[in-house]
């Protein structure tokens, strides 16, 4: 770990805290393009079968080519993902998608006053209040990945998708994400300054106060963006790639393979790294985006089989 006070030990806490909304985000997303879509049994299905394809297929050819020793233990494992929690964040959204149909239901009764006293309820149940990295979360249901937190969310983004109209301005917005992350890489140097012997990943954890502020920063912009805009075809072709990105790069077994081959930590401490890091993620991301939308094009029989849409 570096040292406090030098430029390397900001930069790497400056740039996992503007990274660690990124769950936040995607569920924050999901609310928002969910809360109006009819329930279909197909999408659950087809979240499934896209799971089970990346973990036990990246397990069995590596087993295969002799890159990893299988044991029985890990293939039951990877063959069964969603109940291994092979992928904790899969696993809790896998469940928050089936309860989608119901919060939508519940959500549809509520006025606009109502929603938004329920979110913010939410939200300090949950954990995202200022104390809660500090204080024992009584109302937990988990930690960060507790069912509880997964719906605040998903709330959260259905009432942006239901009554939000504008707000703060795009340059606020920037200067609320970058500002969130700088201020954990400080209070990150002022727990070690002060000898404390607080975990320091307590304040990048999902359901904290300035995480869930980063993603709503994060999230508000995203909604700015006009839909037509030069590179908007990249986006509409990248963004149903997200997930399989996730899958791919959070893959026990790949991950270290991956960052391994760019090891953006030999340029730590350098000028190089703070252009290096950010090159790094987007050549992993648009590498991992190519082998999802080739996995795509593969199933697009199966994802678009008549009777598939008959039994889902």
């Amino acid at each position: 770990e570096q040292t406090p006070g030098n430029a390397a030990f900001y930069e790497v806490w400056f740039f996992y805290a503007l990274a660690s909304c990124g769950v936040d985000v995607f569920v924050l997303l999901s609310g928002y393009f969910l809360a109006k879509q009819a329930f279909r049994l197909k999408r659950i299905f087809l979240l499934a079968v896209q799971v089970f394809f990346y973990s036990a297929g990246i397990c069995l050819i590596l087993a295969l080519t002799g890159r990893i020793a299988l044991t029985p233990g890990a293939l039951v494992e990877n063959l069964l993902p969603l109940s291994t929690r092979q992928y904790w964040f899969l696993t809790a959204y896998f469940g928050l998608a089936l309860l989608s149909p119901f919060l939508n239901r519940c959500l549809a009764h509520l006025n606009r006053r109502q929603h938004g006293l329920l979110c913010l309820l939410l939200v300090f149940m949950a954990g995202a209040r200022p104390g809660a990295a500090l204080l024992e979360d009584r109302f937990s249901t988990g930690g960060e990945t507790g069912a509880l937190w997964m719906i605040c969310l998903y709330a959260v983004g259905a009432w942006f998708r239901l009554y939000y109209r504008g707000g703060a301005g795009k340059l606020r917005l920037l200067a609320g994400y970058f500002g969130c992350g700088a201020a954990v890489a400080l209070i990150r140097f002022a727990l070690l300054q002060s000898g404390s012997a607080r975990n320091p990943y307590d304040f990048v954890r999902y359901h904290t106060l300035l995480i869930f502020l980063e993603a709503l920063c994060l999230f508000a912009l995203f909604l700015k963006v006009p839909e037509r805009f030069r590179g908007a075809a990249a986006f509409r072709v990248l963004g149903p790639a997200a997930l399989g990105v996730y899958l791919l790069h959070d893959n026990r077994y790949l991950r270290g393979m991956l960052w391994g081959l760019v090891q953006p930590a030999q340029w730590l401490g350098t000028p190089w790294f703070a252009a290096y890091l950010p090159l790094c993620a987007a050549a992993v991301f648009l590498c991992c985006a190519a082998a999802e939308l080739l996995r795509a094009r593969l199933f697009s029989p199966l994802t678009h089989s008549a009777a598939l849409q008959n039994i889902c």
